[in-house]
């Protein structure tokens, strides 16, 4: 799995002076060639064209800077040309509306572990209890996919083999009911899944990447409700029960990600973007942090497979707020 790989991975950083290397235009075309081509992109007037082309350049540029700065050792993660790369900042900031997140207290159950000692290393990937890296699309309805992916895990663990599950339900039976701008807590969505006496299949409920009509289909799985916590300690001792929706804050620094730990103090803590908690590790990729597993919703293209590392124990981008865990499945 790639979150395995993501944190034995060793990383050998060579050590020396960085200097700015300036692409040329003609790097720059193809470049953009490529990334046009595997991404799909149709720009339809000559304007557009020369407005992506320019915005293209500038990730190009910040992608190789900082990928001179990662092999020498300055940096712990690095980055890549991604489905975001001709996005700007506004834009890649203006795609995280749809996760609302809730205050609150820990679940009982949770802070009666306090004084429980953890594992150092856990990956649920590893134990069969998290599914395929989907995709969300254009919809900010990654609250949603938060939420059926701790609800296939819970599912899995309970010995029930993996089912597909229906993001489309949740975000036509909740909140505002449409694609974008989208809004709403993986927390709420599990309790209307345990509410309601199940979640549908993606198979008999498909997602469609669009608004679309609440109604009912075949249940495919249920859930016993939901554990909740907050801050470092007691998101870590959820996370050991199993795979759990968390709260990130979706900035640029994930915009163009690649793998490594991400550890970018510039992030913010103000979490508007929802993805899968899959584990946690100690000295991540020999780089000194510890580290969270995260399964994202932006397709296999984006991160390591789908998968990144976010740096643990520093409410790195947020992500020590609020996480939900799907139980009694």
């Amino acid at each position: 799995m790639a979150s395995r790989v993501l944190v034995l991975a060793c990383t050998i950083a060579v050590v020396a002076a960085v200097a700015a290397v300036q692409i040329s235009e003609d790097e720059h075309k193809t470049a953009f060639s490529k990334f046009s081509h595997k991404f799909g992109r149709n720009y339809t007037t000559s304007h557009d064209l020369t407005h992506r082309f320019g915005v293209f350049k500038k990730m190009h540029q910040r992608v190789n800077d900082h990928n001179a700065r990662f092999a020498a050792g300055e940096v712990t993660w690095d980055m890549q040309i991604d489905q975001f790369s001709d996005w700007t900042a506004e834009e890649f900031k203006n795609y995280f509306s749809g996760y609302v997140a809730p205050n609150g207290t820990t679940s009982q159950e949770i802070a009666d572990q306090r004084n429980k000692r953890q594992p150092a290393w856990i990956d649920w990937s590893q134990k069969g209890a998290v599914g395929p890296v989907k995709s969300q699309g254009g919809c900010g309805s990654c609250w949603a996919f938060a939420a059926v992916a701790t609800l296939e895990g819970c599912h899995m663990m309970a010995n029930k083999g993996y089912t597909s599950l229906s993001e489309q339900q949740l975000q036509d039976c909740l909140f505002s009911r449409v694609c974008s701008p989208g809004g709403g807590g993986p927390d709420q969505a599990i309790d209307w899944a345990h509410n309601h006496g199940g979640i549908s299949s993606s198979g008999a409920y498909p997602w469609t990447e669009s608004n679309g009509n609440c109604h009912d289909a075949d249940i495919a799985a249920t859930t016993g409700g939901r554990l909740s916590a907050f801050g470092h300690n007691d998101i870590v001792n959820l996370v050991a029960r199993g795979p759990a929706a968390i709260g990130i804050v979706g900035s640029t620094a994930l915009q163009g990600y690649h793998s490594g730990v991400l550890n970018d103090g510039g992030c913010g803590d103000q979490t508007n973007h929802a993805v899968l908690a899959v584990g946690y590790a100690q000295n991540c990729q020999n780089s000194g942090l510890d580290c969270w597993i995260i399964k994202n919703s932006w397709g296999t293209g984006w991160g390591t497979g789908g998968y990144a590392l976010i740096a643990k124990g520093r409410n790195m981008c947020g992500i020590e707020h609020d996480a939900h865990l799907a139980v009694n499945c």
